[in-house]
């Protein structure tokens, strides 16, 4: 009997002492997925900071872009613009009357 409870005492050691090592090793991998996404979250921030500036830069070109687009091409799309305009007159005055 006393030997049961001696071989039954050392099967519990043994277990607590897994179960020790299985929590110490669970905090150690915590303590690196922590810090892994800490790390993640400042690429992230990062990387928006750079697609924000990414677009106001694409934003600045489509600008110049326009600005420096050729007289003939400002009047082509003023003629459309006045085109357009003088057809939503048209359809104004038809519902009108």
């Amino acid at each position: 009997m006393k030997n049961e409870i001696k071989d039954l005492i050392v099967a519990v050691k043994g277990k607590i002492e897994f179960l020790i090592n299985e929590n110490i090793e669970i905090k150690s991998d915590r303590e690196k997925l922590v810090t892994n996404e800490k790390k993640l979250e400042e690429e992230i921030k990062d990387l928006k900071k750079r697609l924000a500036e990414s677009e106001s830069n694409y934003n600045d070109i489509k600008v110049s872009n326009v600005l420096l687009s050729s007289v003939k091409d400002r009047h082509e799309a003023k003629d459309k613009i006045n085109s357009i305009v003088r057809e939503i007159d048209g359809c104004i005055a038809l519902l009108n009357s």
